[in-house]
């Protein structure tokens, strides 16, 4: 849609038109959603403000989630432009993010995300390994953005659960600042190459995942079917 607004009536207006779309939505959501429950503010005193900070398992994490959004938005970025640098023509690579967004419906373990970005984007110079990479990456990285906090609210207290989900997001905003000019900075370092920003990425992703089954290990041992 919006690249056809884009051609049709400008990008300032194209912008504008996204944001009146998402606003509306917004205003809907805010006027029909209800909170199962009322709403118990309670307040927090500084033990439990520090606690967090002294549980293992949560700061395990909250470094995990702040590797895996490093990682995983560096290819929804890239992936376009560095598939019509490769060859692809435009109208087809406008279609990615899609193919990428449909595919992140199915949910699995982030392990499966860097190994994908390492073996598949990284060697990518045709149109079928961009979009093959596209939909796996997509299916692949569902649980960056689903299953973290659900962890969080599986190992906290449950008067902290809000507090610490905050954190997690909090720490996690630290990635997604700073992924653009630090990938930026080494695809102009590279002269124009995206193999060390692929590879950069890919390491990230392995290192978060890393993070989180170590948190995993603490909280429930070596046993392949606990649930955490």
């Amino acid at each position: 849609m919006l690249s056809r607004l884009i051609q049709q009536i400008g990008y300032e207006w194209a912008m504008r038109i996204a944001a009146f779309m998402i606003m509306g939505l917004l205003i809907i959501s805010t006027l029909t959603f209800r909170p199962p429950v009322p709403p118990k503010p309670q307040k927090m005193d500084k033990e439990s403000l520090i606690r967090p900070f002294r549980d293992t398992k949560m700061i395990l994490i909250i470094v995990g989630y702040l590797f895996l959004t490093f990682g995983v938005f560096i290819p929804i970025i890239y992936l376009q432009i560095q598939a019509i640098d490769s060859g692809m023509q435009y109208d087809l690579a406008q279609y990615l993010v899609a193919f990428f967004n449909a595919a992140s419906i199915f949910v699995t373990v982030c392990y499966l995300a860097g190994i994908l970005v390492l073996a598949l984007w990284v060697p990518a110079k045709c149109d079928t390994a961009s979009i093959l990479f596209a939909i796996l990456f997509g299916f692949a990285s569902g649980a960056h953005v689903s299953l973290s906090p659900a962890i969080v609210v599986h190992i906290s207290p449950f008067a902290e659960i809000g507090y610490r989900t905050g954190l997690l997001f909090l720490f996690a905003s630290i990635g997604g600042l700073m992924k653009n000019p630090i990938a930026g900075t080494i695809l102009q370092n590279a002269g124009g190459s995206y193999t060390r920003t692929k590879i950069f990425a890919g390491i990230l992703l392995l290192v978060g995942s890393t993070m989180v089954l170590a948190a995993r290990i603490h909280q429930t041992g070596f046993v392949l079917k606990a649930k955490f």
